[in-house]
């Protein structure tokens, strides 16, 4: 999916799942029959000959929009007209539902392409450097999506696989899914430094995903979600024989959860790498060596190579004091090329410039390291008081552990939305946790509201769905 530094062992085994494997030599043999540069959609499944022939349209410079293979039709047909995609590759029998009218043609192995009569060769004017779109979310939903180019991939894959030290010994577990920004940084990072990528279907809830851990994976990447879950489902009480280190980016993990795991990783001689990226800037940005994890909680740590990141006040004055905070700011090769919300904008050149305003508010301290309180958009004023509702999360995290819940609101009246069994399992009343969260706000009860909920709204990558929170 990227331009290699270095060619890799064409016999190494490249792309892996339960039902097939293929090694770089094999994975190069899969091609398209495009004679011409075509949008495609990609029906991201997690699957081996899905990924390849994905790969094989990013390789041969075709543009690509992944969507998740499990979408509803009228969301994918939508976005089909919206950017006049001439083509969409993805499971034959996915295709056909899709386009039940329509011939598949058999690409590799159970996957396909289908020709868009109506864009076919007609497509919309792409630029010489556009390589994907991706949605901000994870999430199909949107119809703004971010433009990626090729070297934004290249760069992004090359300072991950130098600062993870990855080479062809590495194996990692990857159940994110493929139409997410982190899963595709964590593939391309892995197939930089020539090692293989295990593809499953499986949640840390159901019992493969255990079974495969211990299958000689040395790495597995999560978002705070799955971090979450394997705190429940007691992944520190356990050891994993080939197992070196494990990551997190996708949002944040509160400080109480990150010591848990960077304590369990300092115990068992494993790294437990924290990271903080964004779409925009193909996934990655930041990271935490390994050996401050136990100290710096809450921290995501200092830019990745060849990159630069510094803080902004609001004035867009640079701010050089520690403990300050201000807007990220990041500037590096993997800084996307802007924004598409039609077809239209699929031939326009570099809007961002190398040059990411972020929307995250953090703060620096006298080593470097950063520490994100919110995003500009996740802050409310309780009575003239500017509040980070992440940070109300962490407060409720750390003294109910047992607690899921989401902070959200507007000035003068926070809303904290808590899981109705997790309030059972920690044996809470909606009226302790508002009475804690007023005594540790210094605010009156009644600006608070505690509403219980069956579930928090999560997409299919584990991030939270703001905007689907129950309207009060």
């Amino acid at each position: 999916m990227i331009r290699f530094a270095r060619q890799p062992d064409l016999n190494h085994i490249a792309l892996e799942d339960a039902r097939l494997s293929l090694t770089y030599g094999e994975m190069y043999d899969v091609n398209l029959p495009l004679e011409k540069r075509t949008l495609l959609m990609w029906l991201a499944s997690p699957e081996v000959d899905s990924l390849a022939t994905a790969s094989s349209g990013f390789r041969n410079h075709h543009v690509v929009m992944p969507a998740n293979v499990s979408d509803h039709n009228d969301v994918l047909l939508k976005l089909i007209h919206l950017y006049h995609i001439e083509g969409v590759i993805g499971p034959e029998e996915r295709l056909k539902q899709l386009f039940p009218e329509l011939a598949a043609e058999r690409v590799f192995e159970n996957c396909a392409l289908v020709r868009i009569p109506e864009y076919f060769g007609r497509g919309p004017e792409l630029h010489p450097e556009l390589s994907a779109l991706l949605s901000t979310s994870g999430s199909t939903g949107t119809a703004k999506l971010v433009r990626l180019s090729y070297y934004n991939f290249t760069s992004n894959a090359r300072a991950i696989a130098e600062y993870l030290n990855l080479g062809p010994d590495e194996k990692t577990l990857l159940n994110l899914p493929l139409n997410y920004s982190y899963a595709i940084s964590v593939i391309n990072s892995h197939l930089v430094g020539g090692g293989t990528v295990r593809l499953s279907p499986h949640s840390v809830m159901q019992r493969e995903f255990w079974q495969e851990i211990n299958s000689g994976i040395t790495s597995f990447a999560g978002v705070p979600y799955t971090y979450e879950m394997l705190e429940r489902l007691g992944f520190t009480r356990r050891t994993y024989p080939h197992l070196k280190y494990f990551t997190q980016a996708g949002g944040h993990l509160p400080p109480i959860r990150q010591k848990i795991f960077a304590d369990y990783a300092m115990a068992h001689g494993l790294k437990f790498y924290i990271m903080y990226g964004q779409t925009e800037a193909t996934a990655r940005i930041a990271f935490l060596e390994p050996n401050k994890a136990q100290q710096k909680l809450g921290s995501v740590g200092a830019v990745v190579p060849g990159a630069a990141m510094y803080l902004e006040d609001a004035q867009g004055q640079e701010i050089i004091r520690p403990e300050e905070t201000g807007e990220i700011v990041f500037m590096g090769g993997n800084v996307a090329m802007g924004y598409a919300e039609s077809a239209a904008d699929l031939a326009r050149g570099d809007d961002f410039h190398g040059v990411l305003r972020t929307g995250d508010l953090a703060w620096r301290d006298s080593d470097g390291d950063y520490y994100i309180v919110g995003r500009k958009k996740r802050f409310i004023k309780l009575f003239g008081r500017r509040t980070s509702l992440t940070h109300v999360e962490d407060l409720l995290t750390e003294h109910f552990p047992k607690l899921q819940c989401v902070a959200a609101g507007k000035d003068d009246h926070l809303v904290i939305y808590a899981v109705s069994v997790s309030l059972k399992d920690a044996n809470l009343g909606v009226h302790e946790v508002q009475a804690y969260l007023a005594s540790r706000l210094n605010c009156v009860p009644s600006a608070l509201e505690v509403s219980e909920v069956n579930a928090i709204p999560l997409n299919a990558a584990g991030k939270i769905l703001y905007d689907r929170l129950p309207r009060l």
